[in-house]
C-alpha cells in the first residue's frame, strides 16, 4: 500500500491521496486528506464507491482541482490533482501496482517429464 501511495504522489501536479477500504473507511491517509473539510469527523466517501456511475474509475474535473477514484485490488485510491493534470501517467502506475508478477516455470523440464514416461526402453 505504501508503494503505491509513495507512486503517486511523486507524480506531477499530484497533491496527495488516500487509500479507502471497500467501505469508504480511509485505511493509509499520512497527510490526513480525509479529516480536511469535514464538519464531522472524517469526509464520506461511500457516495463516490457505491454510486451507479462508478465501475471502478471516476475523473471528477472541477475549476480548480481534479478527484480521480480508482479501485485497485481490494481498496480505492483517491487522488487529488491539479485541474490541468494529465491522467495518462496516473493511470499507468496504478496499472503496474496492480498487475501480480507472473512466476514462470521452465518449459524445456515440464516437456521432456512428460515424454520421458512414454518412451519404452529395451
Amino acid at each position: 500500500m505504501k508503494k503505491l501511495f509513495d507512486a503517486v504522489t511523486g507524480l506531477d501536479q499530484v497533491n496527495g491521496a488516500l487509500i479507502l477500504d471497500e467501505e469508504g473507511n480511509a485505511v493509509y491517509d499520512p497527510l490526513r486528506l480525509n479529516r480536511i473539510g469535514a464538519d464531522n469527523g472524517e469526509a464520506e466517501w461511500r457516495g463516490l464507491i457505491f454510486s451507479d456511475n462508478f465501475s471502478g474509475e471516476l475523473d471528477l474535473v472541477f475549476e480548480k482541482g481534479r478527484l480521480y477514484l480508482r479501485k485497485t485490488g481490494d481498496v480505492y485510491l483517491l487522488v487529488f490533482m491539479d485541474a490541468g493534470a494529465s491522467v495518462a501517467s496516473l493511470k499507468l502506475t496504478c496499472d503496474l501496482f496492480q498487475q501480480e508478477p507472473v512466476k514462470k516455470k521452465p518449459a524445456g523440464k515440464r516437456f521432456f517429464s512428460f515424454f520421458s514416461g512414454a518412451v519404452r526402453r529395451g
